[in-house]
């Protein structure tokens, strides 16, 4: 499984909300749906990038 920058993140974040963390419950909300938007943008951002290699090999 590769570990970028976007799953550590998350990983940290999701941990955070279900050890209740420091923060209020509205703010880890905010932070931890940040941190899905910034995964999810790694993903597609990957995708895209092994599209382009697809489309040259072809």
């Amino acid at each position: 499984m590769e570990n970028n920058g976007a799953n550590s993140i998350y990983g940290i974040m999701k941990l955070s909300l279900s050890k209740g963390g420091d923060f209020g419950a509205e703010r880890e909300k905010v932070v931890f749906d940040e941190a899905k938007f910034w995964k999810n943008e790694a993903k597609m951002l990957k995708q895209g990038a092994i599209d382009v290699v697809e489309e040259e090999l072809i």
